[in-house]
């Protein structure tokens, strides 16, 4: 074969150059050279036959070896190998996160011991992602730090838009995925701007199995809309062992979430964002416990307030309403969150939690916080002067309020509201000094003020923690 191309390739060459000159040749496909020689008679009908099937055997043989060529790329410090086509990816990454902490001396947890001082592998996460036949997309992630649990497992369809010549994407997801529910939990936990998320969190659900649509389109001249809705089951890491147990996706529960948001600006220093969200989650009567905890901000820290327990859980409600702004080096950032517990049994109390925060951040070195068109979300900071390239990287201070009420009445007994505990109310200010010396690596501090009030059985429920975080993804 490759002697019969390498012929071919010879005898279209010499009788072309004998005909016309090479320039004139130069921009001709193979089968357009024979025709030429055809009509000139340098080769008869025999000729242009056979040399034209040895024509196209070349052209197979050089598209399957384009077909088979891969690129490996490292763009901005991630590993992704594609195949020449596009048909094909796979990324392999991660994201280390290593925390220091330390409390003053009358720092107490519910239980009335102080927190512990020291540090923690907080996050050692591997994930693998890419497509497969161009239209399929997926993505596995599994987090080392602590216990281990897995992360992201999902596989999604990005064909619909192109089957049903569709006016905007439709990305079909299923899998253990997040649930759209607010700003800061869409937000990847390398991109926050504080170590931990806001007191928000304590009512937002995390990861859970189940089968999404996502959708995006342009809002105006300059803006974007999204949408992500879905029904979701409990998380991957529950088994049969959580049972009896409860929690925010209790097993045999069910729900249905959706987050819609609006931008109508979004530039490169400018966004003007909102949001809102909605979970409407359902429980089986014979797994039907529910507990909410939160922790103070600090991911060492015990949960420190009271920790509502129902049994008899009919369903939850849970909503929130997000607004961001960006504007050059300033940003602005706030959210609300609801839950509302409906008891199973006939005349039995129900009872509501509230939560938010606000916070603002700038950039000292000039940059601007970067939004995710299609996500409705934020992204990677890149440093206008990345140290080791005639800069010392960026630099952005912030300042958050959080606050959190779960003294509604709630008890291990729900339909009794003599057993009634009071959740607590939870104040905090945090100060954040965040030090980007590239768009991969970043530097944190924190301090945190928190007082509040817990169980009417314990006192001392205020505390101080400073808190360093180094923080790599690759």
């Amino acid at each position: 074969m490759k002697q019969k191309i390498q012929r071919s390739a010879s005898a279209l060459v010499l009788a072309t150059a004998s005909l016309m000159s090479v320039d004139a040749a130069a921009g001709l496909s193979n089968e357009q050279l024979l025709d030429v020689l055809l009509q000139n008679g340098a080769i008869n009908h025999a000729q242009y036959k056979k040399l034209s099937k040895l024509a196209k055997e070349d052209s197979q043989v050089a598209k399957k070896a384009i077909e088979n060529e891969v690129r490996v790329s490292l763009k901005g410090g991630h590993l992704k190998i594609k195949s020449t086509d596009g048909d094909f990816s796979m990324g392999i990454g991660g994201r280390m996160m290593v925390d220091t902490g330390w409390f003053s001396g009358n720092s107490n947890n519910i239980a009335g011991s102080n927190y512990q001082n020291g540090s923690e592998l907080h996050r050692f996460r591997i994930h693998m992602k890419g497509k497969v036949f161009h239209d399929f997309k997926y993505q596995f992630a599994y987090d080392f730090g602590g216990k281990g649990t897995i992360k992201d497992a999902w596989i999604a369809y990005t064909g619909l838009e192109k089957m049903f010549d569709l006016p905007v994407p439709m990305i079909i997801t299923v899998g253990n995925d997040k649930e759209p529910l607010g700003l800061e939990y869409i937000n990847s936990s390398k991109y926050l701007t504080f170590m931990e998320r806001g007191l928000t969190q304590s009512l937002v659900p995390e990861r859970a199995i189940g089968i999404s649509l996502k959708s995006h389109g342009e809002l105006g001249e300059e803006g974007v809309w999204t949408f992500w809705g879905g029904w979701y089951g409990n998380d991957v890491n529950k088994d049969n062992r959580n049972i009896g147990k409860g929690g925010d996706k209790a097993l045999g529960s069910q729900a249905f979430a959706g987050r819609i948001t609006l931008a109508p600006i979004v530039t490169k220093t400018e966004v003007l964002h909102f949001g809102a969200s909605v979970e409407q989650r359902y429980y089986s009567a014979s797994n039907n416990n529910l507990k909410f905890k939160a922790r103070p901000e600090q991911h060492r820290a015990s949960n420190f307030t009271g920790q509502p327990a129902f049994t008899h859980v009919d369903n939850t409600t849970k909503f929130g309403l997000e607004a961001s702004g960006v504007y050059g080096p300033f940003a602005l950032q706030g959210e609300y969150m609801r839950a509302h517990v409906v008891n199973a049994n006939p005349g039995g109390q129900n009872a509501n939690f509230d939560a938010w925060y606000g916070f603002a951040s700038w950039f000292v070195t000039g940059e601007s916080r970067r939004y995710k068109k299609h996500e409705g979300a934020f992204t990677r900071v890149k440093p206008a002067r990345p140290l080791g390239k005639g800069g010392w990287g960026a630099l952005e201070m912030a300042y958050r309020y959080s606050y959190l009420d779960l003294s509604a009445n709630g008890a291990a007994d729900f339909p009794n509201p003599t057993n009634a505990v009071q959740g607590g109310i939870r104040h905090n200010s945090t100060i954040g000094l965040n030090w980007y010396p590239n768009s991969t690596v970043k530097f944190m501090a924190n301090y945190v003020w928190s007082h509040g009030t817990a169980k009417p059985t314990v006192v001392g429920t205020n505390y101080n923690a400073f808190q360093l975080r180094a923080q790599i993804d690759f």
